[in-house]
């Protein structure tokens, strides 16, 4: 009997069918929340890795031209040491 009364409309009947129909909403909202989460990290360290390579690249770049400088910097040296030897 008593679960005729609740399909009727008794007092269980409307307290439960609407903490049900909220809980739906809360589930799509904590998988959205933790999934916007998990996409803000991903990208985060995405982003890092990114930036560091290009620093790398830039360090790089700098450190080649720095060699290539100081090469030709002894190549200079040398030969002034030699036309001074010769002279």
């Amino acid at each position: 009997m008593k679960r005729h009364s609740s399909e009727s409309g008794g007092p269980d009947a409307g307290s439960i069918a609407h903490v049900r129909r909220g809980a739906f909403f809360n589930y799509i909202m904590v998988y959205l929340t933790l999934s916007s989460v998990l996409m803000t990290a991903a990208g985060l360290c995405l982003h890092s890795v990114l930036r560091a390579d290009s620093s790398d690249r830039r360090e790089a770049l700098l450190l080649s031209s720095l060699q290539r400088a100081e090469h030709h910097l002894r190549d200079d040296s040398r030969d002034q040491n030699a036309t001074l030897v010769s002279s």
